[in-house]
C-alpha cells in the first residue's frame, strides 16, 4: 500500500486532452467534492446572509422607534417659542397721526402661546428711545391644552408715535419678544429703524 501511495503521488497527472481522463480513484488533489457535501459552504453563506438581513432590519426598526420616542418627548417638554421679523407697515411716521404695524413670524413646539386672560400681556415691545417697554395682550393661538406644534404670523399695532425731543424728526427701532404660558421668553428680534416726523 505504501508503494501504491508513492507511485500515485509521484506519477504525472494524466492529461485529459491526450485521451487520459481522470478517474475518481486517481484524484490526488480532491477535485471532486465528497458525496452529500457539495452544497454545505453555500448553505452556510446563505444562513449568514439571512442573519445579517434580519439584524439590519431589526436595527432599522429600533432606530425609527427611538427617533419617534425622542420627538414625542421633545414635544411634551416645555420649549421656548421662536420668532422672526417679517415686516413693518411703514418706515416714516407722522407723529400722533400714523400707527406702525409690526408683523412677526412665530413657531412654538408646545403650542402654548397667548392667553384668554386680557390682563395677561405676553408680547414685549420696547422703543429704543425709551427706558421701559410696553406689553401687549395676545389671544390664544391654539386650542386649550392642545400641546401641538404651531406656527404663523402675528401683527401688532403700535399707536400714537410721537417725538420725544425738540427736533423735527427722530429715529427709533423696536425690540420684540414673546412669552409662552409656561413663562419662557422667545428670542429677541430688532426691527429696522423708522423715522418719526412732525
Amino acid at each position: 500500500m505504501i508503494s501504491k501511495l508513492i507511485k500515485n503521488s509521484s506519477s504525472p497527472t494524466p492529461d485529459s486532452s491526450q485521451g487520459h481522463p481522470l478517474n475518481e480513484g486517481d484524484n490526488p488533489r480532491g477535485i471532486y467534492p465528497p458525496h452529500g457535501g457539495g452544497m454545505s459552504a453555500d448553505a452556510d453563506k446563505g444562513e449568514v446572509s439571512g442573519l445579517k438581513n434580519i439584524f439590519s432590519f431589526s436595527l432599522l426598526i429600533f432606530s425609527l422607534l427611538l427617533i419617534a420616542a425622542c420627538k414625542t418627548t421633545d414635544q411634551n417638554e416645555p420649549m421656548p417659542p421662536v420668532i422672526s421679523l417679517k415686516s413693518l407697515s411703514k418706515d416714516t411716521l407722522v407723529q400722533f397721526a400714523d400707527s406702525l404695524n409690526i408683523t412677526i413670524r412665530y413657531s412654538d413646539v408646545n403650542g402654548d402661546l397667548g392667553s384668554s386672560d386680557p390682563d395677561n400681556n405676553t408680547l414685549y415691545i420696547k422703543d429704543s428711545r425709551l427706558d421701559s417697554a410696553d406689553y401687549y395682550h395676545v389671544k390664544p393661538l391654539s386650542p386649550p391644552n392642545s400641546n401641538i406644534k404651531i406656527q404663523g404670523e402675528l401683527t401688532v399695532k403700535v399707536r400714537n408715535m410721537f417725538l420725544l425731543g425738540n427736533g423735527g424728526n427722530e429715529s427709533a427701532y423696536f425690540t420684540i419678544k414673546l412669552r409662552d404660558q409656561s413663562g419662557q421668553w422667545s428670542n429677541e428680534v430688532i426691527t429696522t429703524p423708522v423715522v418719526i416726523t412732525q
